[in-house]
Protein backbone atom coordinates (compact mmCIF):
# COMPACT_ATOMS: atom_id res chain seq x y z
CA UNK A 1 0.00 0.00 0.00
CA UNK A 2 3.03 2.44 0.87
CA UNK A 3 4.59 1.98 -2.21
CA UNK A 4 1.58 1.94 -4.46
CA UNK A 5 0.63 5.53 -2.62
CA UNK A 6 4.44 6.74 -3.37
CA UNK A 7 3.85 5.75 -7.07
CA UNK A 8 0.72 7.54 -7.67
CA UNK A 9 2.64 10.70 -5.71
CA UNK A 10 5.41 10.49 -7.55
CA UNK A 11 3.25 9.82 -10.75
CA UNK A 12 1.34 13.02 -9.84
CA UNK A 13 4.89 15.35 -8.96
CA UNK A 14 6.10 13.66 -12.73
CA UNK A 15 2.87 14.79 -14.76
CA UNK A 16 2.92 18.26 -12.88
CA UNK A 17 6.52 19.09 -13.85
CA UNK A 18 5.25 18.02 -17.82
CA UNK A 19 2.54 20.76 -17.77
CA UNK A 20 4.59 23.69 -15.77
CA UNK A 21 7.18 22.67 -17.99
CA UNK A 22 4.51 22.64 -21.10
CA UNK A 23 2.46 25.85 -19.56
CA UNK A 24 6.23 27.97 -19.22
CA UNK A 25 7.09 27.70 -23.19
CA UNK A 26 7.68 30.63 -25.12
CA UNK A 27 4.48 31.68 -26.89
CA UNK A 28 4.20 33.17 -30.40
CA UNK A 29 3.13 37.05 -30.76
CA UNK A 30 1.88 38.72 -33.88
CA UNK A 31 4.16 40.85 -35.62
CA UNK A 32 2.23 44.43 -34.54
CA UNK A 33 3.34 48.13 -34.68
CA UNK A 34 4.59 49.89 -32.05
CA UNK A 35 4.68 54.39 -32.48
CA UNK A 36 7.30 55.73 -32.01
CA UNK A 37 6.75 57.58 -28.25
CA UNK A 38 6.04 61.72 -28.47
CA UNK A 39 7.45 61.74 -24.88
CA UNK A 40 10.94 61.65 -25.87
CA UNK A 41 13.55 64.71 -27.39
CA UNK A 42 12.72 64.64 -31.39
CA UNK A 43 16.15 63.55 -31.48
CA UNK A 44 15.81 60.37 -29.69
CA UNK A 45 12.22 59.91 -31.98
CA UNK A 46 14.90 60.20 -34.94
CA UNK A 47 17.14 57.37 -33.50
CA UNK A 48 13.81 54.82 -31.96
CA UNK A 49 12.45 55.49 -36.08
CA UNK A 50 15.69 53.94 -37.30
CA UNK A 51 14.83 50.78 -39.05
CA UNK A 52 16.41 47.37 -36.99
CA UNK A 53 19.51 46.43 -38.04
CA UNK A 54 19.52 43.07 -40.28
CA UNK A 55 19.53 39.95 -38.27
CA UNK A 56 18.77 42.09 -35.29
CA UNK A 57 16.76 39.03 -33.64
CA UNK A 58 19.73 36.52 -34.01
CA UNK A 59 22.53 37.21 -31.91
CA UNK A 60 25.75 35.82 -32.81
CA UNK A 61 26.82 32.04 -31.52
CA UNK A 62 30.20 32.40 -31.38
CA UNK A 63 33.10 34.74 -30.15
CA UNK A 64 34.00 35.86 -33.28
CA UNK A 65 30.70 36.49 -34.23
CA UNK A 66 30.35 38.89 -31.26
CA UNK A 67 33.33 40.15 -32.20
CA UNK A 68 32.46 41.12 -35.75
CA UNK A 69 29.25 42.65 -34.48
CA UNK A 70 31.14 44.65 -31.70
CA UNK A 71 33.53 46.05 -34.42
CA UNK A 72 30.91 46.74 -37.31
CA UNK A 73 28.41 48.74 -34.51
CA UNK A 74 32.27 50.75 -33.43
CA UNK A 75 32.28 51.64 -37.10
CA UNK A 76 29.13 53.14 -37.38
CA UNK A 77 29.70 54.70 -34.19
CA UNK A 78 33.27 56.08 -34.51
CA UNK A 79 32.48 58.96 -36.58
CA UNK A 80 30.55 60.27 -34.25
CA UNK A 81 31.89 60.51 -31.09
CA UNK A 82 34.22 63.52 -31.50
CA UNK A 83 31.40 65.60 -31.10
CA UNK A 84 29.14 63.76 -28.62
CA UNK A 85 32.50 64.13 -26.73
CA UNK A 86 32.44 67.65 -27.23
CA UNK A 87 28.62 68.08 -26.94
CA UNK A 88 28.85 66.68 -23.63
CA UNK A 89 32.31 67.85 -22.21
CA UNK A 90 33.89 65.32 -21.76
CA UNK A 91 37.18 63.70 -22.66
CA UNK A 92 37.23 59.72 -24.00
CA UNK A 93 40.25 57.61 -24.05
CA UNK A 94 40.40 54.52 -25.26
CA UNK A 95 41.94 51.90 -23.13
CA UNK A 96 42.20 48.09 -22.50
CA UNK A 97 41.00 45.92 -19.34
CA UNK A 98 41.88 42.36 -18.68
CA UNK A 99 42.37 41.90 -22.67
CA UNK A 100 38.78 43.80 -23.52
CA UNK A 101 38.77 47.11 -24.93
CA UNK A 102 37.11 50.01 -22.70
CA UNK A 103 36.87 53.39 -22.56
CA UNK A 104 37.42 55.89 -19.92
CA UNK A 105 35.27 58.85 -19.98
CA UNK A 106 36.06 61.79 -17.83
CA UNK A 107 34.27 65.32 -17.44
CA UNK A 108 36.55 68.21 -18.86
CA UNK A 109 35.18 70.13 -15.64
CA UNK A 110 35.27 68.51 -12.21
CA UNK A 111 34.43 70.77 -9.38
CA UNK A 112 37.58 70.33 -6.50
CA UNK A 113 35.29 68.92 -3.81
CA UNK A 114 34.51 65.40 -6.06
CA UNK A 115 38.19 65.17 -7.24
Amino acid sequence: MLIRTFSLCLAAVMMTQVCISQTLAGREVPAKSVPVPSTVSPQMQAIIAQPLRTNWDKPPTTPEGWKQLSDSIATTVAPQIPAMSERMGVKIEPSTLNGVRIYIITPNNIPPEKI
